[in-house]
């Protein structure tokens, strides 16, 4: 094992010498790079061809408590270089560094720093290679920070989330992607001076570096759980350190890596306390809502720097605030004119759905079943029948946005910068400056507005077409129908009426809510404590009308919004589907229906295909709950070649919008990662098998009747069975 270790050490010296000449005497080299090699680091005996001036370069090689800086010769890849630090020696990290590279090869589940994993996903970690910049520093580990603040290699934290983000891994994905969210307007500002050897010597002796070393040193300090941990905070509390410093100090701290972060941000945040001080606040841009107004952008902006100007005396010292803005975004068109859901609400009180297409007569010809006692109308087919203003909601899509009334859009301006000066630690905003400046952008906003789509326009449409019930149908999610009331009430009936599809429960729904709700409770409460959410009805059933079957019956769809279940739903949900790639690697079939026609042609005749039409797993009301977890089992002995799937072993599942296939971890043990949810293995099949299924409608036969499909299917037992047994 020592010859190994030494021939690896005899090779990375040699790789250093050999990167180094390429760069100094290349075409082209990048002249930051090269500044810094020439202006840092020891070059004395580089150009020596004797073993003793190789034995001097590679002395600061084997220096303890040093600073080194990871470099290429590739003329593109050298504005990414790395700096770091070792306790030993740069050899010793180096190769320390290379067996986590090889754990990540062989997919590991390891802790291991972004760039390492930037190496690794494109296989080049060689291709860097070390050289120290200072040794014996006891100092070492502020001494990098510092330079990182200083040079802002690519390679290191935070400035290489902004370009790379892993795919896998059990880092949490960094939320820092712009230059806003990094604050770069003081402390971190980048260098705009020319790199030369000479400047870059200069600046590392200057005062100002050595300051900004200081405040690495406390921030290390801090970071620690050490005796130096409570000097430093004894410090910041005396007449040495302050509210100033301490807000300094917070503004750099946020910006390091665990487990240093959170250790020095708490004990910085405790010191602002102690002294009665504003917590340091989080600069955020102002959400504001959308109009047509002229330069919007701009007009946001000025009027947010003009307020800080003015408040620049109850700022918190160095954290100036975000004067960017973000848009949110406004109601589509399906929010605020589709009414089904209210309609079935008055027909569960008695009150009769009345035929609406008496009045009709002069938008026949947009009536996709015209020979019908009741009609659907076309949203498309209206274009000509209607005033312009409404005709572009009708033949356009449900999805499109909705410019709120005035008093609405005065609402979320004023709730936006109230947001925006708490957040970013200023007073409020009179009241009058708000309003001023609303009424003057809605004044723009109203000059601009031609056939767009406003709050009153489709208030205009639903009287147009009053009492009518504004839907989509099946397949045609963007596309407006407008439904006689009979019509849809009666295809609400043929669907959920069907005996051989679903049955009536003779029980009360709140019972049916609370009964389950306490048992799950009790069973899976102390173990998921997650699992029951905070709603508390019974899961929502509603259809989507099917032209094919002439808008008399349609697609039932069960919501399970508000199901106190639903956070165990979306987990397993979100966990079958992302094993399911692993034991089946051909699931789904990927590619169009002409590649599944090429396979079929070029298999043999008397080949043994089985052929799985997926849409049969939509025909989940005949599938009982013993198929499901027969299921669960059979996708258990596709992963057992590849994981051990016992019965205490743990999955753990983020449940956030953003995961991918490596954000599920599997472990014997509870670790903290940057998932949030987990599941033993054991516990599954029970879980599927709790009882969530049933549902509530609203027909006039049973106003307070809940609903539940024949054969009590669980949410992610449909995909489990539909995906496994391909």
């Amino acid at each position: 094992m020592t010859h190994s270790i030494h021939l690896f050490q005899g090779f990375r010296i040699i790789q250093t010498r050999m990167m180094l000449l390429a760069i100094l005497h290349g075409l082209l080299p990048n002249p930051k790079l090269k500044s810094i090699l020439e202006g840092c680091t020891d070059l004395t005996h580089l150009w020596g061809n004797t073993l003793h001036s190789h034995n001097q370069f590679s002395r600061p090689f084997f220096q303890p408590q040093s600073v080194y800086i990871r470099f290429t010769h590739i003329v593109n890849l050298q504005p990414k270089f790395y700096l770091g630090s070792a306790m030993h020696s740069t050899l010793d990290r180096e190769y320390s560094r290379s067996r986590k590279y090889l754990q990540l090869r062989h997919e590991r589940l390891v802790q291991a720093e972004l760039a390492l994993r930037y190496w690794q996903e494109h296989d080049n970690l060689y291709v860097w290679a070390p050289i120290p910049v200072y040794t014996n520093r006891a100092d070492f580990r502020s001494l990098e920070m510092a330079l990182i603040q200083e040079w802002q290699p690519k390679l290191n934290f935070p400035f290489i989330c902004q370009f790379f983000h892993p795919k896998r891994g059990i880092l949490k994905k960094p939320l820092l992607n712009t230059n806003a969210q990094f604050g770069l307007a003081t402390l971190w500002r980048r260098s705009r001076h020319k790199f030369t050897p000479q400047i870059v010597r200069q600046i590392l002796t200057s005062s100002r570096f050595q300051n900004r070393l200081e405040l690495w040193t406390i921030i290390h300090a801090l970071g620690s759980n050490t005796k130096a941990r409570f000097e430093q905070m004894k410090m910041l509390r005396s007449n040495d350190g302050g509210l100033t410093l301490s807000y300094a100090l917070r503004r750099l701290a946020n910006n390091t890596q665990e487990p240093f972060r959170t250790l020095s941000l708490n004990a910085i945040d405790s010191t602002i306390k102690w002294w009665r001080g504003k917590p340091a606040p989080r600069a955020s841009a102002l959400r504001a809502p959308w109009s047509l107004s002229p330069n919007l952008p701009l007009q946001l902006k000025n009027f947010l720097r003009t307020w800080h100007h003015k408040m620049l005396d109850y700022q918190v010292p160095c954290h100036t605030p975000s004067f960017k803005t973000v848009f949110i975004k406004h109601a589509a068109v399906l929010d605020q004119l589709c009414n089904h859901k209210q309609a079935i609400a008055d027909w569960s009180t008695s009150n009769p759905p009345i035929c609406c297409c008496k009045v009709w007569t002069t938008y026949k010809s947009a009536a996709l079943n015209p020979t019908d006692d009741h009609w659907v109308l076309s949203g498309s087919l209206l274009h000509s029948l209607l005033p312009p203003a409404l005709a572009v909601i009708a033949e356009g899509s449900l999805s499109n946005k909705v410019f709120p009334s005035k008093k609405e859009y005065l609402t979320q301006l004023r709730s936006g910068l109230q947001s925006w000066t708490k957040r970013n630690g200023l007073p409020s905003m009179p009241t009058s400056s708000i309003s001023e400046l609303g009424h003057h952008l809605w004044s723009e906003h109203t000059q601009h507005i031609t056939n767009h789509i406003t709050k009153s326009s489709i208030t205009q449409l639903q009287s147009t077409f009053e009492g009518a019930v504004f839907r989509c149908e099946d397949k045609q999610s963007s596309s407006l129908r407008i439904y006689c009331p009979c019509l849809y009430y009666q295809s609400i009936e043929n669907t959920f009426q069907d005996p051989s599809i679903f049955e009536t429960l003779q029980v009360d729904p709140t019972a049916t809510v609370t009964s389950p709700a306490t048992s799950l409770q009790k069973k899976h409460g102390k173990a998921y404590p997650w699992a029951v959410g905070a709603g508390r009805q019974l899961p929502a059933g509603y259809i989507l009308a099917k032209r094919k079957k002439e808008f008399r019956s349609g697609r039932p769809i069960i919501s399970f919004v508000e199901s106190p279940f639903r956070p165990m739903l979306n987990i397993l949900a979100r966990l079958i589907v992302q094993l399911i790639p692993v034991a089946c690697p051909n699931h789904f079939a990927t590619g169009d229906v002409y590649t599944l026609l090429s396979i079929l042609k070029s298999a043999p005749v008397d080949a043994d295909l089985i052929l799985v039409n997926q849409g049969l797993a939509g025909f989940f009301t005949s599938i009982d709950q013993d198929r499901f977890v027969g299921s669960w089992f059979m996708l258990l002995d596709f992963l057992r070649p590849t994981m051990n799937v016992s019965d205490d072993e743990v999955f753990s599942v983020y449940p956030g919008k953003s995961n991918n296939p490596g954000d599920i971890i599997k472990g014997r043990t509870f670790r903290r990662l940057n998932v949030a949810r987990k599941t033993i293995i054991k516990d599954v099949p029970d879980l599927i098998k709790s009882k969530h299924a049933d549902f509530r409608s609203w027909p006039k036969v049973h106003p307070s009747m809940p609903w539940k499909p024949n054969g009590k299917p669980s949410f992610p037992g449909i995909m489990l069975d539909g995906g496994i047994r391909q």
